[in-house]
């Protein structure tokens, strides 16, 4: 543990994170978003670093399942005991570090942090079988972020493991089934939560695609399709939470289950082009967002825990940091629809500051419907510190190093001489992205251009989108959407820097190509899907450069 003088200095940096930081940018469009990039990457940050210093449990080799924000030495409420772990906790935190190093490649303070975690988190998902749909998007993103295969090895196990349990008479995988982890809970002896089946029904028609086997594809397409018929509630348009001998028998809505759900079924049905399944993950963050049943609370702000369909009561005497799921859904919508849930995005952003603790900054598992303490419990808990940070820089990835504007002029003078300045003006904020470019000659005249252009780049498509701007510690990304099955993407600039062009793919997380060079111009080509979206980032690694970056899609 470490001394309280630097538990005193970590609890003042996060106290002046929170406070809204003079010239720095503020997130979107809505009034009530008034959180600026650097206050939430300053949490960010501060949150891995104290699960590094109080965090990690040696009795398992991993994180503790939580500890007091108070005194950290007081661990695993309630029973103290240092034996127990959470595996999947693991994979999350694991998860934001990697993200973190990847956002800020010239910080090292999660490197112990990752050495430390990697080795036992990679042991427990070797050769995964996790029935929790939701880790096998983990497990891909932590391919990406580490570059190690073995990851994505991992995600094929999960695929496999799944689609040898499915019973083939009726299309999903069942068995006992338990209400929650209270050791008291009800138990059905034969039946299927509905979120698992639906995610994991998601994960083989993403699989199928993705490690081509056409066989998960058509099983994950049928699980879904049964699921969805036997579960889906028409008149709150929401899923019951678990089916009992093919009958509804918890008819619970929880919201962190809603939000998988919505993203499984979005993320997998762009990436397929499945239209009907991205559909359904819109439509259920449709009715969150109608308030038909009534999850949001309009007079605090936030999303109350769940309602039973069955009775049509609404629990809201707590709110938990599994809301923060929504964010990373909500964010990831409106990055490719832009506003679609603008105002719900940024109030959650709003909600970050209000539930970071203090003095040791992290993340209650439940507080009070209005975010004070719940009957005093003070207990940092790794799953939320997951949760919250992975929702965090998922709207950071988009703002990069804190938002802000750039913009690059450039002058020419005709034979005629007449001087004309074109100039392109990218405005970040952690919600949205807007470019301009204007064109102004010495009369005055303005003009409104299209950065986007027909060419006959060979091997290439021939529409073309060119994007100018500085590199010199911000990142800045262009979103294309692909025509056909190639996308490429040329960097061309001035200067003595080394830059790094990456491509992302769908969810804008998982890198399909990069390079990194400081020889002009690089260029790089990857395999398309059209209709799907992807993320194309200029990273500066050294020095400072004026680029230009021609999309091809």
């Amino acid at each position: 543990m470490r001394s309280l003088r630097t538990a005193v200095a970590l609890g003042a940096a996060v106290a002046g994170i929170m406070g809204l930081a003079a010239g720095t940018a503020m997130l979107g469009q809505v009034a009530q978003a008034s959180v600026s990039t650097s206050s939430l990457d300053g949490i960010v940050r501060a949150t891995l670093d104290e699960e590094t210093l109080d965090g990690w449990n040696p009795a398992t080799s991993g994180l503790y399942i939580n500890w007091s924000m108070v005194d950290p030495t007081q661990v695993n409420f309630t029973d103290h005991s240092t034996s127990r772990h959470d595996a999947q906790t693991d994979l999350r935190d694991l998860d934001d570090m990697l993200r973190y190093q990847q956002q800020h490649p010239s910080d090292t303070s999660q490197q112990a942090g990752i050495a430390r975690l990697s080795p036992v988190t990679a042991k427990e998902f070797h050769k995964s079988s996790s029935s929790s749909g939701w880790v096998y998007w983990e497990l891909l993103d932590l391919a990406g972020l580490s570059g190690d295969s073995a990851w994505s090895d991992d995600a094929v196990s999960m695929a496999t493991h799944y689609s040898k349990a499915i019973d083939a008479r009726v299309g999903y995988s069942h068995g006992k089934v338990t209400a929650s982890t209270d050791p008291h809970a009800a138990t059905c002896a034969d039946g299927y939560r509905v979120d698992g089946q639906l995610e994991l029904g998601a994960m083989l028609m993403d699989a199928g695609k993705r490690f081509g086997n056409a066989m998960w594809s058509a099983q994950g397409a049928r699980a879904h399709s049964v699921v969805r018929a036997a579960a889906f509630d028409s008149s709150y348009g929401l899923y019951d939470r678990i089916i009992c001998n093919g009958a509804r028998w918890d008819q619970q809505a929880k919201v962190e289950e809603i939000a998988d759900e919505a993203r499984t079924a979005i993320l997998t049905g762009r990436y397929t082009q499945n239209t009907s399944l991205t559909s359904d993950g819109l439509a259920l963050l449709d009715t969150l967002v109608s308030n038909h049943a009534g999850l949001h609370d309009d007079l605090n702000g936030g999303w109350c825990p769940l309602i039973d369909m069955g009775t049509g009561v609404l629990d809201c005497h707590i709110k938990t940091s599994r809301q923060f799921l929504l964010l990373r859904i909500l964010h990831e919508v409106d990055r490719t629809d832009p506003g679609r849930y603008l105002a719900q995005e940024n109030e959650l952003i709003d909600l970050v500051p209000r539930v970071v603790t203090s003095p040791h900054p992290g993340h209650l598992y439940e507080r009070a419907t209005d975010f004070s303490l719940y009957r005093g419990e003070n207990w940092i808990t790794t799953e939320s510190d997951g949760i919250v940070v992975g929702a965090i820089q998922s709207v950071l990835a988009d703002s990069s190093s804190g938002g802000g504007t750039t913009t690059t002029t450039t002058s020419s003078t005709t034979s005629d001489g007449t001087t004309s300045s074109s100039s392109s003006t990218t405005t970040t904020t952690a919600s949205s992205t807007t470019t301009s470019t204007t064109a102004t000659t010495t009369s005055g005249t303005t003009s409104s251009s299209s950065s986007t252009t027909t060419t006959s780049t060979s091997g290439c498509p021939a529409t073309t989108t060119t994007t100018t701007g500085t590199a010199s510690g911000t990142s800045q990304s262009v979103f294309v959407t692909a025509s056909g099955d190639t996308l490429c993407a040329t960097l061309t600039w001035s200067g003595g820097a080394v830059l790094n062009l990456i491509v992302y793919d769908h969810t804008g997380s998982t890198v399909l190509d990069q390079v990194t060079t400081g020889v002009s111009p690089e260029s790089l080509r990857i395999a398309s899907t059209a209709g799907t979206v992807y993320k194309v980032k200029v990273k500066p690694v050294s020095g400072s450069a004026t680029y230009t970056l021609v999309t091809a899609a």
